[in-house]
Parts: structure tokens; sequence; C-alpha cells
């Protein structure tokens, strides 16, 4: 069944359909937390975060090149929904970076910090969604 599963969302990565993908992702892990659900189905639920964080991240570089918002906001949304990756890092430096080039100070000053070491005993918990109001907003809008 795993194998079935991820040969699925590879063939939307291979098609580049990274919306898909990541719909695909979320739905299997709500299916995991349900408590009817065997253990087997939580015991994917590192990979499927791990490929849900990529097909976000695919999706928000594959916006076209003139600067929008939108891909800002979707560095931010993977970083949000998919926080134990291990480039989530990344994906909040390229949101400061998207951000950066449409003039959106406050928002790139606020992804690049989000992205700094913590203080010793500190968490990266800074960026939870209530942390970037205006974003989750647009997106509930759209």
């Amino acid at each position: 069944m795993e194998e079935v599963t991820f040969s699925v969302i590879d063939s939307y990565f291979g098609n580049r359909d990274y919306a898909s993908a990541g719909i695909y992702c979320r739905k299997l892990l709500q299916d995991a937390d349900r408590p009817d659900t065997g253990s087997g189905a939580k015991d994917i639920r590192p990979r499927l975060n791990q490929r849900l964080g990529e097909a976000i991240f695919r999706n928000a570089q594959e916006w076209p090149p003139e600067p929008v918002q939108e891909a800002g906001d979707e560095f931010i949304r993977m970083a949000l929904e998919a926080p134990k990756v291990d480039f989530k890092d990344r994906a909040l430096f390229n949101a400061g970076r998207e951000y950066d080039k449409i003039r959106d100070l406050d928002s790139a000053i606020r992804a690049t910090r989000c992205c700094a070491p913590p203080a010793p005993g500190r968490s990266f918990s800074r960026t939870r969604s209530t942390t970037w109001p205006s974003i989750t907003a647009r997106r509930a809008n759209s």
C-alpha cells in the first residue's frame, strides 16, 4: 500500500503537478489522523510530510518570473504546513526574497527573521500561523 501511495505522488511530481501532489498528501495525512486508521498509516506520516513540503516548495518555484506576492505566500505556507522538513529555512529565505522583489519589506523581514537560528533553548515556533495573519487571510479570501 505504501509504495502505491508514493507512486501516485511521484507521478504527480513527474508531471510537474505539484498542486495535486500537495492535495493528495494533505488528504492522506488527514486520513492517517483518523482514530480508526491502522498504525501503518501513521508510520508514513513523516514521509508524507516531507513530500507535502516538497510539493508546496516546488509549486512556489513554478510561479512566473515576474514578482508576485503569491510566490512568497506559497513559501510561507510550506513552512506552516510542513514545518519539520529540512528545507524550511530555505523556504522562509525564498519567501523573504519574493517579498523583497515586490517591495513588501515588512513581510520580507518577518520571513527572513524566522529562518535565523533560535536562541539556545528556543525553537522555531515563531512561524506559527498567528505570526502571518495577513497571509492566511489573503489565502482565505482568494
